[in-house]
This record gives structure tokens, sequence and C-alpha cells, in this order.
């Protein structure tokens, strides 16, 4: 929800993030188990997003850093790999 409301309001980035971010722990549900890099990615992220609502808050609409986007875009590449091998994987 906070993806739609903040792209409600116009804050784009914000919604960026908060999107991917969503879609980064339904991949990492889905394959059932994190690894300790996600979870500082998955951290990273909700504390990034914390400063953004703050500043917000305050009326400043700042954008997340652009290497944690890039570690976002990582992790989708990554997990879609993950999610691959467990689909082709023999039991």
């Amino acid at each position: 929800s906070l993806a739609g409301s903040s792209a409600t309001v116009g804050f784009q980035d914000l919604s960026h993030l908060a999107r991917q971010l969503e879609h980064a722990l339904m991949r990492s549900n889905r394959i059932g188990r994190g690894t300790p890099d996600e979870a500082q990615l998955f951290g990273d992220a909700a504390e990034e997003i914390r400063r953004l609502l703050h500043q917000f808050a305050a009326g400043f609409l700042k954008s997340p850093p652009d290497s944690l986007l890039q570690r976002l875009e990582a992790h989708e590449i990554e997990s879609a790999r993950r999610l691959e091998a467990l689909a082709t994987a023999p039991e």
C-alpha cells in the first residue's frame, strides 16, 4: 500500500523503492529461504524508506541512493536465477 499511496501523492521515487522491495520480498518468500545478503538489503531498503518518509513529513521529496536501487535490481536478477534453479532441480 505504501507504493500506491506514495504514487498517489506524487512521490514516485518512494513508490518505486517500495514496489521494488515488495517484489524482492515476494521472490525471497517463493524461494523459501533468505540469505544474509538479502537480510542486509531488505533492512537497508526499509531504513531508506523510513528516512524518505521522515523527510517527506518535513516537506522534502528526496530520492533514494542509486546504489540501493542498483542492489535491488541485482537482487531481482539473482533471485530469478535462484527461482529458475529451484524449478528445474530434480526432486
